[in-house]
């Protein structure tokens, strides 16, 4: 039994893939029409908040996909249930909360990183860790084009935690280092340029735009050798062009497995409740991504917390720091 706290817009995309899973959903949710989607779904039981749902046994785990302002104090119940917890991204909106979080939370507190378990990147970290490309030396990615808004984040939060997770996924770890320019418009934020880069050189260029503009979601790794391109979210293959001992350029085409990768990552977690490994990303996974965003909003002048205007009133929004020689820019 798994209980999905929020099942509106996206949280009843979890209660379906849950449910196609052959697990038994309880539905909380505050909204009539929320817990009425749910039951339709196939949610065997539905409750207007977890304080109504009865304390019982037959409880697994919990799955937190309400709005991020809420997702410190919603963890914070779940977790009191003693079960296991699974976290939409971003964890919270904050360091500290996350922090908190993280050390109530143990080892079961977990974040629903889905490009984590995205199939494709699953696929470029194999091809820079498997030598095809030669020395890694880095990672562009893009995800561009008008997005289904929250009310309470920006694209920075509401994107950002993706690419800080390719990032992490491809390259291991985390940035040593962010320099940030903030796109605004009229006080509301519409992209954020980035550029991480971690010790020993490597380094991960990302862009996150909402103007209205084609929609693009692509990532490239960048080797001495060669590099390969994932064109898409729903790309069936991965672009590799590399030449091998330094001959002839070669193309290949890799498959990439096609399923979902909610589904992956639910899959995950219902396998642990069953007594299965955790999931690969721990709560202390999700606070590092928070650390890294919120490096990013310093970097770009932009306030802490989910919305916000940026602190400096200059044409872009934000400030450009010079970048080390060396640097890609």
């Amino acid at each position: 039994m798994i209980a999905v706290v929020g099942c509106g817009r996206w949280g009843r995309n979890v209660v379906r893939d849950l449910i196609g899973l052959d697990c038994d959903v309880i539905a909380i949710d505050p909204s009539d029409d929320a817990r009425g989607d749910a039951t339709a779904l196939g949610a065997v039981a539905a409750y207007t908040s977890m304080s109504d749902y009865p304390d019982d046994d037959a409880l697994h785990g919990v799955v937190v996909a309400g709005p991020t302002r809420e997702h410190a104090q919603l963890a914070r119940t779940a977790l009191g249930r003693g079960v296991p917890v699974f976290v939409e991204k971003p964890l919270t909106d904050d360091v500290a909360s996350a922090r908190s979080l993280v050390d109530l939370g143990g080892d079961r507190l977990f974040v629903m990183h889905k490009w984590h378990y995205h199939p494709g990147i699953e696929a470029l970290a194999g091809l820079a860790s498997g030598g095809q490309l030669g020395r890694v030396q880095g990672v562009t990615s893009e995800r561009a084009g008008e997005a289904d808004w929250s009310d309470d984040t920006d694209v920075l939060w509401l994107l950002g935690p993706h690419e800080v997770t390719i990032g992490s996924r491809i390259l291991g770890g985390f940035p040593d280092r962010v320099d940030a320019v903030a796109d605004v418009v009229s006080g509301r934020l519409r992209g954020v340029d980035v550029i991480a880069r971690w010790a020993d050189g490597r380094w991960h260029r990302w862009t996150i735009s909402t103007r209205p503009e084609p929609h693009r979601r692509r990532v490239i790794v960048h080797g001495t050798d060669g590099h390969a391109i994932l064109p898409d979210a729903y790309a069936e293959e991965v672009e590799l062009s590399w030449a091998p001992d330094g001959g002839a350029n070669r193309r290949e085409l890799v498959p990439i497995e096609q399923e979902p990768p909610l589904v992956r990552e639910l899959r995950s977690f219902r396998d642990h409740l069953l007594g299965g490994p955790p999931p690969p990303t721990p709560g202390s996974h999700g606070l590092a991504v928070i650390k890294v965003l919120a490096d990013v909003r310093d970097s770009a002048c932009l306030p802490p917390g989910s919305i916000g205007v940026p602190m400096t009133p200059n044409g872009s929004g934000g400030r450009i720091r010079t970048y080390d020689p060396g640097w890609p820019v």
